[in-house]
């Protein structure tokens, strides 16, 4: 099993920095973004925006 090192605090936030997320998360694991990858198939950023509308 491997695992992840958090090497840097990215400070506090009171909601999810979502270009700060994805752009860490493309250069840490580019295979997720692939062409054809089930991670792409999915809709994140649509669950997140509306789970923060349901919540406001």
């Amino acid at each position: 099993m491997r695992y992840r090192e958090h090497l840097a605090d990215q400070g506090r936030f009171a909601d999810l920095p979502e270009r700060l997320f994805f752009g860490r998360l493309q250069r840490g694991c580019p295979h997720l973004f692939a062409e054809g990858s089930p991670f792409m198939r999915g809709d994140l950023r649509g669950d997140l925006h509306a789970e923060a509308l349901a919540a406001s």
